[in-house]
C-alpha cells in the first residue's frame, strides 16, 4: 500500500511538472543570469545585454538558436572527451527549457517571483595586491583585429613567485582576450621604445619575441587566476612584464587602459609551476613542414616523450584561422591513454587556457600526442583569404602555428588527488533524493573552508536537524545536531585534511547534500 501511494505521489509530481509552463520568472532568468549575463551586460564585450526580461524577449530567437547549436556560452572543449574545470556549458535540460520557453511565446510569468539581476563587481577582488601593471591609455587604430603589446619593468630585485593574477580590462566592450608574459632579454622593451604610441603592434601569434615566457591569460567571464597552495609561478629578478591585448573588430577610436594585479607568495620555497609549449611546430612536428596549399586540407601530428613524472594543471592549444580541429592526449608505457583535450570546432577568437578538474599525472616515458586539422578551402568560414592562398608557418594570423602550452610541475605523490575545481565533480555516493528544502534557504559558508563551517537554515521550521560530513567514499567523519529552537550551527573541521567532502543536512522533512572543500 505504501509503495502504491509513493508511486501515485511521484506520478503526480511528474504530471504537474509536465504541464507547468516554463517562464522567464520560474526558470529562464536563473539560467541566463548564471551563464550569459557576465558578458551580456552594459559595458561588456557582448553585442547586447541580457540583464532583464525585456532584453531576453527581444533576442529570444537568437538565444534559442545559439544555445541549440552550442555556440553560446562559448566553450570549445568537447565535454564528452574530457571534463575541464570551470566549464561554461548548459545542460541538455537547460537548453530544452530555453527552447520550450521560446516556442511557447517567451512568457514572463509572475514578475514578483523572478530572481534579481546579478550585480557584477569589476573592481579588484584580491585580498592583497603586491604589484599592479597598468598600461597607458591607448586609442585603438585598426578597424579589424588590433593586437597591442605593453611592457613594464617589474622592479624585482630578487626572484618572486606569483600566487594570483587578476586581469581588469579598462574597456570590457573591446578587450577580447589578454596574454601575459615575462621577458628577461630586454627585447620586448626595445620594441616598445621604438613605437611612439603606447606599447607596440604585434600579430595574434605572439609578442614578437620567442624568448618571452607566457605565464597567464584572460578571456571574458574569467575571474582571478590562482595556483594551488604550495605552488608558484617563478618570475626572475629584473624581468620585464609583458601584456598583449587583443582588441576586437569594430573597436577603432575607442580607448582602453587595462591593468593586471599580481599577488606574490611570501613563501620562497614553493613548487615551481611552468608554462611551456612542450608540443610545438619547431621540434615536435612529425610530418612537417607546417604548410597547407590553397584549396587543400591536412592533418598534422606532433609527439614528445616525457622524461620524468609530471603533474599537469592546465593546457592551452594554439593555432590560427585555418585550424579546425585539435586533439591532445598521452599514451604511457603500458599503452594506457590519458585524454587531455579535444576541440572539434576550433575558433581562433575563443581560444583559452583550460584547467583540469584535478591535477593530471603524466608518467615518465609516456608520449604526448597532438593531432590538428587545417582547412584551407572556401568551406572554412574563418579562412582569412578569399580565394584561399597557400599558408605556411609564421606569427601573423594570416600564417599558421601548432602549439600546445602545458602548465605543469614536477610530480609529487598524491598530486593526482588534488582537486582544482570541485564545483562540478560528480560522485557516485550522493543520494538521489529530491529535497523539499528550497536551495537558497540553506546558507553554508565559507566554502572552501579553513576551519569552522557555518550552517544557517534561515527561516526553515523543523523539529530536529543534524549535520554530517562524509568523505568521498561515503564514510562518516563528523556529525552534529542543531540546538533545539535554533536554525544555525557551527561545525569544527580544523582537523580534516585538505580535500573534497560531502556536507549532508538532515531535517525531519528533507535531506540536502552540498559539496564542501577544505583548504
Amino acid at each position: 500500500m505504501k509503495k502504491a501511494l509513493l508511486f501515485s505521489f511521484l506520478m503526480g509530481l511528474f504530471w504537474a511538472d509536465s504541464f507547468a509552463q516554463t517562464t522567464w520568472s520560474n526558470t529562464i532568468a536563473k539560467i541566463i543570469y548564471a551563464n550569459c549575463s557576465v558578458c551580456h551586460r552594459p559595458g561588456a564585450i557582448a553585442p547586447f545585454s541580457l540583464m532583464d526580461y525585456h532584453n531576453a524577449y527581444t533576442m529570444r530567437s537568437s538565444i534559442r538558436y545559439d544555445v541549440t547549436i552550442r555556440k553560446m556560452p562559448p566553450w570549445p572543449p568537447d565535454v564528452k572527451y574530457n571534463r575541464m574545470a570551470h566549464e561554461r556549458i548548459l545542460s541538455d535540460q537547460q537548453i530544452a527549457s530555453i527552447q520550450n520557453w521560446v516556442d511557447s511565446g517567451a512568457v514572463r510569468g509572475d514578475s514578483t517571483t523572478e530572481p534579481a539581476a546579478p550585480v557584477f563587481n569589476d573592481k579588484s577582488q584580491l585580498s592583497r595586491v603586491d604589484f599592479t601593471f597598468h598600461h597607458p591609455a591607448y586609442t585603438v587604430k585598426n578597424t579589424s583585429d588590433d593586437y597591442r603589446v605593453y611592457v613594464l619593468k617589474s622592479g624585482l630585485t630578487k626572484d618572486r613567485n606569483i600566487k594570483s593574477l587578476e586581469f581588469l580590462p579598462g574597456n570590457r566592450k573591446i578587450v577580447h582576450h589578454i596574454l601575459f608574459f615575462y621577458d628577461n632579454t630586454g627585447k620586448c622593451a626595445k620594441l616598445d621604445k621604438a613605437d611612439p604610441l603606447p606599447g607596440y603592434a604585434s600579430s595574434g601569434g605572439g609578442v614578437g619575441v620567442s624568448e618571452a615566457n607566457l605565464i597567464g591569460a584572460w578571456v571574458p567571464g574569467q575571474g582571478i587566476f590562482q595556483v594551488p597552495s604550495g605552488m608558484g609561478i617563478n618570475i626572475p629578478k629584473g624581468a620585464d612584464l609583458v601584456m598583449q591585448i587583443h582588441y576586437a573588430p569594430g573597436s577603432k577610436g575607442r580607448i582602453d587602459s587595462t591593468l593586471v594585479n599580481i599577488s606574490y607568495d611570501s613563501v620562497s620555497s614553493l613548487r615551481n609551476v611552468y608554462l611551456s609549449p612542450i608540443l610545438n611546430h619547431s621540434t615536435n612536428l612529425v610530418n612537417g613542414p607546417l604548410y597547407i596549399k590553397a584549396g587543400a586540407s591536412k592533418w598534422f601530428h606532433e609527439k614528445y616523450t616525457v622524461p620524468v613524472d609530471v603533474s599537469v594543471l592546465a593546457i592551452a592549444p594554439h593555432m590560427h584561422n585555418i585550424g579546425k580541429k585539435f586533439k591532445v592526449y598521452s599514451v604511457d608505457s603500458n599503452n594506457d591513454t590519458t585524454r587531455l583535450i579535444n576541440i572539434d570546432n576550433w575558433d581562433f577568437h575563443w581560444q583559452g587556457q583550460y584547467q583540469f578538474r584535478k591535477l593530471m599525472k603524466i608518467k615518465a616515458y609516456a608520449t604526448l600526442y597532438a593531432d590538428a586539422w587545417y582547412d584551407n578551402t572556401t568551406g572554412n568560414d574563418h579562412n582569412p583569404n578569399s580565394p584561399p592562398k597557400d599558408v605556411s608557418l609564421g606569427e601573423s594570423t594570416l600564417d599558421e602555428m601548432m602549439l600546445v602550452y602545458f602548465s605543469f610541475l614536477a610530480y609529487k605523490p598524491g598530486d593526482e588527488k588534488m582537486i582544482l575545481d570541485s564545483s562540478n565533480l560528480v560522485t557516485d555516493i550522493e543520494p538521489s533524493i529530491v529535497s523539499t528544502l528550497i536551495p537558497s534557504s540553506i546558507n553554508v559558508y565559507p566554502n572552501p573552508a579553513h576551519g569552522l563551517i557555518h550552517i544557517d537554515l534561515k527561516d526553515q521550521k523543523f523539529k530536529s536537524a543534524r549535520i554530517s560530513v562524509l568523505d568521498i567514499s561515503g564514510r562518516l567523519l563528523l556529525e552534529k545536531s542543531f540546538v533545539s529552537g535554533t536554525n544555525t550551527a557551527d561545525l569544527d573541521a580544523t582537523l580534516l585534511p585538505h580535500g573534497l567532502y560531502l556536507l549532508k543536512i538532515i531535517t525531519d522533512e528533507a535531506i540536502e547534500t552540498r559539496r564542501m572543500v577544505i583548504e
